[in-house]
Parts: structure tokens; sequence; C-alpha cells
């Protein structure tokens, strides 16, 4: 008789039938309680703290393709030439689309937006280990350049729900999320190159990535709208999109100068420091995926530390004038 044997003697159809039938009423009972609990964990945090979990797994997902896109379009024989295109065409839909999404996540709400979004990335993400194609590149970088706008979104959220005093602090806390997501997304993905179809494999799990933080957005968030006065008027796609021109010229340039000059050379020198490295450090030094993952994740811990002492470092620069000198110091040493 079996039932005095220990379990993983009991090797008979009959008992592996009711251990199946068992865990399968765990998983029902799990899946009942399910909402509950995420009601408790909402209770217990606080009403920002789903956006640290977003953050993270947003830009973990694309830590994970960042490093390697370049160099899987090399080894597909597209030219730096079209490389270049691809970036500046993801660029420029993200300009275009930036207010357009803006907008809709103001009269819809950010949940519904942020979710929608991540399942078209998802969708595009998964795509690219399909492809081969420079214009079917083409067409995907510029559907995710038109849809990816999570980190914009997220710091939007921040402003809704975080009070005025504390959002220098979670500003902090949120990069240093971002930048912690770069300690370890470049060694996965430089890990997975080094085996045939790794980069498939890798886009499959950006697809996961992506799936489970768009479950996270409507699992912890809320769908707060705003008015909707003049939904007709400032819903149209082309009033949006001539809305993102004409504020160009409305902006004040005598006295805002300084600080756009300063985003567009840190922008400036981070595109051309991220876009390029991986392809320099294979080309020119013979490095690895795994080594090239490495040097990678190594900045991706510098950051960290550097943003979370973001918040004390704005306290103690508390004038504009030298928080503003500190900076353009800082862009100098760069």
């Amino acid at each position: 008789m079996e039932l005095g044997l220990p379990i993983y003697k009991r090797t008979t159809p009959r008992f592996r039938l009711y251990g199946w039938i068992f865990n399968l009423e765990i998983f029902k009972m799990n899946m009942k309680t399910l909402p509950k609990k995420i009601k408790e964990l909402k209770h217990k945090l606080q009403p920002w703290s789903w956006l640290y979990l977003i953050c993270f797994l947003d830009l973990f997902a694309v830590s994970m393709i960042m490093p390697v896109f370049t160099t899987h379009l090399r080894s597909l024989g597209i030219s730096h030439m079209d490389i270049g295109l691809l970036s500046s065409v993801y660029s420029f839909t993200q300009l275009i689309s930036g207010p357009i999404i803006g907008s809709w996540s103001d009269i819809y709400g950010r949940r519904s937006v942020l979710s929608l979004t991540m399942a078209i990335c998802c969708v595009s993400y998964g795509l690219m280990g399909i492809v081969s194609s420079f214009h079917l590149f083409l067409i995907i970088r510029c559907v995710v350049g038109l849809f990816k706008h999570t980190q914009t979104l997220c710091r939007a959220c921040v402003a809704d729900v975080v009070p005025p005093e504390s959002q220098v602090t979670v500003h902090g806390l949120v990069n240093a999320f971002t930048s912690f997501s770069f300690m370890f997304g470049p060694v996965i993905s430089g890990y997975l190159m080094q085996f045939e179809n790794g980069f498939q494999y890798l886009t499959t799990i950006v697809l996961l990535v992506f799936l489970l933080n768009a479950s996270a957005v409507l699992a912890f968030s809320d769908n707060q709208s705003k008015s909707k006065k003049n939904i007709n008027e400032n819903n149209r796609f082309t009033y949006r999109i001539v809305l993102v021109f004409k504020e160009l010229f409305s902006i004040n340039w005598k006295t805002l100068w300084a600080l756009f000059g300063i985003k567009f050379f840190f922008a400036l020198s981070s595109d051309l420091f991220f876009k390029n490295m991986s392809v320099i450090l294979m080309e020119h030094f013979g490095m690895s995926h795994l080594y090239m993952g490495y040097t990678i994740s190594f900045y991706g811990f510098i950051s960290v530390l550097s943003n979370l002492c973001v918040g004390k470092i704005k306290r103690l620069l508390f004038l504009q004038k030298i928080y503003l000198t500190s900076l353009a110091y800082l862009l100098g040493t760069v």
C-alpha cells in the first residue's frame, strides 16, 4: 500500500492525478485572493511606490536591447549610415508623438495610456527578433518611437501624485531605479548574445518584461484623468502636431536659452556615447558581448550612486545660480 510511502515514491497514476488536482485547487484559491492581496499591498505602500517598479522594468528591458542592437544590425550587414538613420527616425517620432501621448494621458488617464503604449512596445520589441530587413526595422523603430514614452508618463505621474516638497527626492529615486536596471540588463544581454540566435532569445525576454510591466500598471495604478474641457479641439491629431512646432516659437528663448542649451549638450553627448560605444568596443577593441555588458553595467553602478545623492545635492545648492554653475562645470568636464 502506497499511503505510507514518501511522496517522491508514490508513482502510480492515481497519486499523480491527485497531486495535479490538489495543485490546481491551490492555484485557483491563490487567484481568487490575488486582488485582495494587491489591495492590501497598495495600502501599505506610498501612492507613488509603483512608479519605481514601472521605471525599473521599463529601462531594464531597454538596457538589454540597447547595447547589442547596433552590433546585431551590423551582423545583418546594415551600414553605419542606416543605423544612424534608425536612431534619427526614432528621435524624430519621439519629438512628434510626445505632446500627443501626453495630451491623451491628460484626457484618458495615465493608466490607460501607459498600459496601451506598453502593449504596443511589447509587440514591437518581439518583432525585432524576427525581422532582418532594414525597411522592417525602420517601421518598427517608428512605431516604438511613437509609443515609447513610459519614462515621460511616469514623471508626469510624479507631478500628479507626489507633494511638491518630495518631488526632487522621488525623481532622484526614480533615476536611481532606472540606473539600477543598467547594472543587470547589459550583463544579461551580453551573456545571451554569446549563443546562437541569442538576439531572438533576448527579444522574447524583453517582450515578457513589457507584458509584466503593463500588468503591474493595471494592478497598482489609479486611472485619473483631467477635465475634458475642449476635448474635441485638443484631441485632434493635426492640432497636436501643429502645436509641437508652434510651442517652439512661443518659448522665451532669452530667458531659457541656458537651460535648453545645457539639456541639448547633455543629450547630444550621451547619445553620441551610448549609440556608438558598443560598436567601438567590439570593432576597435575586440571586446566580446559579455565584457561589453560588464562595461555598461559599471556605468549603471556609478549612475545609481550619483542619483541617490541628487536630493542632498539639490538642498545644498539651493541657489539657482550656484546650481546652474555646477551643471555648467559638470558639462565642461564631460
